[in-house]
Formats: C-alpha cells, structure tokens, sequence
C-alpha cells in the first residue's frame, strides 16, 4: 500500500467497529480485525453470517459509536487459507477480537468449519467522509502543461506591449494636419496683403466710357 492514503484507510479500519461487504454472492455487516492495513473477516458455523466474497467487493466501513461512514473503497477479496503466510497472523487477531469467545481452541475448528477472508483495499477507489483520495502518484517524470512558443496560439502569447504596424501613426497624422493648417494659414495671410482687385484694372485713360454727342 501507499502512504498516505494507506495510513488514512488503516486508521479509519482500525476506528470502525464494522465493515459492510457488498459483492456479487450477496451483502452483509461483519466485524473484522486489521493487520498491516488489510482487513480480515471469519464467517462460518458459530460465527458470524457473511457471503463468502472473492474478487470485487464494496467496503463500507462505519465508526463504532456514532455509525457513521468513515471510508469506503473497493477490495480484493479472497480466502485465507491455513498454508498462506498471513493465516497465523489474521487467525490470532481475530481470535484476540472475538468477544464471547466459546471454550476450545478457536482456532482449530475455524481451521475446520469456517472462513477466513482477507480483503485488500483498492487506494484508486478510496472515498473519505465523503471525500475522494487522489490515487497514489504515479512514478513517471514530471511534464510541463504549459506551452511552448511554438505551440502557443497568437491569442495565448503574452502581450509586450507592442503592437503590429498598421498605416501611419497617430503622432504622424496629427503632425501631418497641423502642416496642412499651416499651408492655408499662409495662403490666407498672402490673399489679405496683396487686397481684392481695382474695379479700374484694364480701362482706357479717359477715366471712363466716351461721351456720345447729340
């Protein structure tokens, strides 16, 4: 398992005082022991009601005053057999777990006449009080989300401010009209010196027009 996540879901099987198992050979509460973060459950004449689960199981566990839902995730579920590795340790917990405890050895006839199912939480599927647990990171080299230049569309690309060059500018127009008033500006003043035309201009020495006799 993977810390943290297998240390918040060890803490939370340790805290609950009953696991609901839910697969495809039915659905039942149990009692359970944990060790080394995997759940263990013993089902079987005297004990405990509870299908016999193995592949796929949904675990749902609750806390022991409040029942309240403290986790839930899906499990490996398989058979705790007597040649496995993890027998003596899951039948030890389980037998210091057992309350009301008949006389005999325990052990022994659960060897004989009962189950042991071991269920192996699944961290990808753990939900927290509610909450989803990121699953465990996986070790593969960091990748930047961030693109490069060359991938970057113009919208993305950050602005610096400059602009691309589109006509004249607007300090170049304004410079141009103020040139265009001056030249007017010039003109008008060489019309005003120079005054409107004689109504003189162009007759005979006379002074005017040439008296008729009667």
């Amino acid at each position: 398992m993977s810390a943290p996540t297998d240390r918040l879901v060890a803490e939370a099987l340790a805290k609950s005082g009953l696991l609901w198992l839910t697969s495809a050979a039915g659905s039942a509460p149990c009692w359970h022991v944990v060790v080394d973060g995997v759940a263990y459950v013993v089902t079987g004449p005297g004990e405990q009601y509870s299908p016999v689960h193995v592949g796929r199981t949904s675990v749902v566990a609750r806390a022991k005053e409040s029942r309240a839902r403290l986790v839930a995730f899906d499990a490996e579920a398989s058979v705790v057999s007597p040649e496995d590795d993890d027998w003596e340790a899951a039948t030890g917990a389980l037998k210091a777990g057992r309350l009301n405890a008949p006389g005999g050895d325990i052990v022994a006839r659960w060897r004989e006449e009962a189950t042991v199912l071991r269920l192996v939480p699944d961290l990808t599927t753990v939900v927290l009080r509610g909450q989803k647990l990121p699953p465990p990171a996986a070790e593969s080299g960091s990748t930047s989300d961030t693109p490069t230049p060359a991938q970057q569309t113009p919208g993305d690309r950050p602005d610096d401010g400059r602009r691309p060059a589109s006509g004249p500018t607007r300090s170049a127009r304004a410079a141009a009209e103020r040139a265009n008033r001056a030249a007017q500006r010039a003109d008008e003043q060489a019309t005003n010196e120079s005054g409107p035309p004689s109504p003189e201009a162009g007759s005979g020495d006379d002074g005017g027009a040439a008296k008729v006799s009667p």
